[in-house]
């Protein structure tokens, strides 16, 4: 077996923010609980949810905007932010016709996945959401 010297060769790493705006992201799997129920969702696969995730869709451009898709394939404008300086948080707000907005918690991004959590209010009622998204290629 032959050995490899690599000299002067600088490997860099694109930054979570680089990764979150390279492609569009659809969600691969997601646990939800409302109204104390908890439902299960896998691109592909299971889905007790009664929502089908299969059409959403985010996608993140540099300058703190994007589209969003939602479950019905209607695009909304978005509005995004990092509230922290570790990337682990961000803010979302989602444009009319169904304006909301939301913060995303324990986010995780990696070359070919982004995971987050999110707490909101609806109806009243709490809704948790833990989901992994994946790039559309």
């Amino acid at each position: 077996m032959d050995a490899v010297t690599v000299h002067d060769t600088v490997c860099i790493e694109p930054s979570k923010q680089e990764i979150l705006t390279q492609k569009v992201w659809q969600i691969d799997e997601l646990y939800r609980c409302y109204q104390g129920v908890n439902t299960h969702y896998v691109r592909g696969g299971v889905n007790t949810t009664g929502v089908n995730y299969f059409n959403m869709r985010f996608t993140f451009t540099d300058g703190g905007t994007g589209t969003y898709v939602d479950e019905t394939s209607t695009p909304h404008t978005l509005d995004w932010s990092f509230t922290g300086t570790d990337y682990s948080n961000a803010s979302l707000s989602i444009g009319p016709p169904y304006a909301a907005t939301f913060t995303w918690n324990l986010i995780e991004i990696r070359e070919n996945y982004l995971h987050s959590t999110s707490l909101a209010n609806v109806g009243g009622n709490a809704l948790l959401l833990s989901a992994r998204y994946v790039q559309i290629p």
